[in-house]
C-alpha cells in the first residue's frame, strides 16, 4: 500500500506544516501584544503623561499643582491672556486647612467645569469671590473650591464620600446638573456607586456585556462594556488612561469643553416643538429618576456627616431668546445636536429636579439658573463664565447664602439686627 500510494504522505507533510505554521503566528501575535499591553500598562505605573483626575471610579487630587494657560486668540479677549490656576494641599482652589479649622465658618463649592473655573486666574473664580463678599459679614470665612472639571453628580458623591465628609466643613454648596444630561452611561454610574469593586462584579460585568451583545441589544452591551471598563480601571492603568479619553471625546461632543466661541460662526438649527418634546421625553424617562436618587443620596451623605448642603441650580446661555450683547438668537443656535431653546428644556429639567428635592428636604435652594442673567458678556461659551460673569454668580450666590448662614450659624454673624 506504500508503494501504490506514495504521494498522500509527501502531501499531508506541507499541509501540516502550514497549519503549524500559522499557529505560530497566531500565538507569536497574540504573545507579542499581550507584551506590549503589559509594558504599557507598566510604563503608565511610571509615568503618566495625561494628569487624570479619575481612575475608573477614584478621584486623584491635583495636590500642590499649579497651571499655566497661554490665550494666543488675540482677536478673542473674553478670556487672559496668561492664566494661572493653583491648587492646595487638598487638591483644591483656595487656602490650605488650618490648625483650628473646627472655629471656621468653613464652606466647601462642589460642581463640575462651571463650579472650579479653570480658564479664570486665581482670585477670579466664584467660590473665591462669594467667600470675598462673605467676608463682610460674618466672621472666620474659610472656602475652598471643589470643582473638578467634567465631574456629575456621580463624581460628587465619591468626592464627598472620600475626602470632603471626613473634614467636617459646616457648609457645602452644589452646583449640579449640567454634567448629568448624558443618558448614556447614567445607570451604569450609579450601579458603580453602589458596588464594590471585586472580581466577582467585574466577571458580572463581562457576562452581562456578551448577554446583551448575543441578543442584538448593541446599546446596552456598550453600557456594559462602559461599566466594565470602570471596574477594570481601579486596577489597569492603561484601561484607566483609555476610558478618561473616552470620557474626553464624549465632553468634546457635548459642548462642555473650554473654548471661546464666536457665537456669529455658528450654525442656526430650527427644531420643529414635535421633535423636541419627543427628546424631552426620552430624556425624562431616562435621566431624571437616575439624577434625582444620585441627588438625594447626595444629600443624606452630607447631613449625615453633619455638614449643612445649599443646592445651586445650574445656568447656561444657551434658550435666552436674542442675546442683548450680539444680536444672535440664543433659542435657535446649534448646540450638541439640539438647538439652544431645546438644550435649556432639558437642563431646566434637571433644575427642576434641583428645586423640588430642595423643598422636599427642607434645604437652601439659589436659583442661579433663573437669577443669572443671559448675556454673552458673561459666558465665554455656552456654560463657563467669564470674570465679569464670575463675579455676578459670586454676588447671587453670596446675597442668597446670607440670611442661610445668619439663621444656621448666627454664632459667625456681623450683622447688627435693627
Amino acid at each position: 500500500m506504500e508503494n501504490t500510494f506514495p504521494h498522500q504522505k509527501s502531501k499531508m507533510r506541507p499541509h501540516t506544516a502550514v497549519k503549524k505554521h500559522t499557529f505560530g503566528n497566531i500565538l507569536l501575535l497574540a504573545v507579542s501584544f499581550l507584551v506590549c499591553i503589559l509594558l504599557l500598562e507598566i510604563l503608565l505605573r511610571v509615568y503618566d503623561p495625561f494628569g487624570f483626575r479619575v481612575k475608573g471610579n477614584t478621584i486623584i487630587l491635583p495636590v500642590h499643582k499649579r497651571y499655566t494657560f497661554h490665550n494666543d486668540d488675540t482677536s478673542f479677549n473674553k478670556l487672559e491672556s496668561k492664566i494661572i490656576h493653583t491648587k492646595n494641599s487638598l487638591g483644591f482652589r483656595g487656602p490650605d486647612t488650618p490648625s483650628d479649622f473646627d472655629n471656621l465658618l468653613s464652606l466647601f463649592a462642589i460642581g463640575g467645569s462651571t463650579t472650579e473655573c479653570l480658564m479664570l486666574s486665581d482670585q477670579h473664580d466664584w467660590p473665591h469671590l462669594t467667600g470675598e463678599k462673605l467676608k463682610p459679614l460674618f466672621r472666620n470665612v474659610w472656602i475652598n473650591n471643589a470643582g473638578l472639571d467634567g465631574h456629575s453628580t456621580h463624581g460628587h458623591y465619591l468626592l464627598m464620600q472620600n475626602n470632603i465628609a471626613r473634614l467636617r466643613p459646616k457648609v457645602v454648596l452644589f452646583m449640579i446638573g449640567v454634567n448629568d444630561t448624558d443618558p448614556y452611561s447614567a445607570y451604569f454610574h450609579d450601579q458603580s456607586l453602589l458596588k464594590k469593586n471585586t472580581f466577582k462584579t467585574i466577571a458580572a460585568c463581562s457576562t452581562e456585556t456578551v448577554r446583551w451583545a448575543i441578543r442584538g441589544e448593541f446599546r446596552r452591551a456598550l453600557n456594559a462594556l462602559y461599566y466594565l471598563s470602570v471596574h477594570v480601571a481601579e486596577q489597569s492603568h492603561l484601561t484607566a488612561g483609555i476610558l478618561n479619553l473616552y470620557r474626553t471625546i464624549k465632553a468634546r461632543q457635548q459642548g462642555l469643553q473650554h473654548r471661546c466661541i464666536d457665537f456669529s460662526t455658528l450654525a442656526y438649527r430650527t427644531e420643529p416643538d414635535v421633535e423636541s418634546d419627543k427628546k424631552i421625553k426620552i430624556f425624562s424617562n431616562e435621566v431624571v429618576p437616575g439624577f434625582r436618587s444620585r441627588l438625594l443620596r447626595l444629600i443624606k451623605l452630607t447631613k449625615d456627616a453633619g455638614i449643612y448642603p445649599v443646592l445651586i441650580t445650574q445656568p447656561a446661555l444657551y434658550g435666552s431668546g436674542i442675546d442683548p450683547d450680539t444680536g444672535i438668537d440664543m433659542n435657535n443656535i446649534a448646540c450638541n445636536g439640539n438647538n439652544g431653546l431645546t438644550q435649556w428644556r432639558i437642563l431646566e429639567i434637571l433644575n427642576d429636579v434641583t428645586r423640588e428635592v430642595s423643598k422636599e428636604e427642607k434645604i437652601a435652594l439659589i436659583d442661579l439658573a433663573h437669577e443669572m442673567p443671559k448675556r454673552s458678556a458673561y459666558f465665554y461659551d455656552f456654560i463657563h463664565f467669564t470674570n465679569i460673569g464670575s463675579d455676578i454668580v459670586a454676588r447671587i450666590i453670596a446675597s442668597g447664602l446670607t440670611p442661610v448662614l445668619e439663621k444656621q450659624f448666627p454664632e459667625y454673624s456681623k450683622i447688627v439686627a435693627p
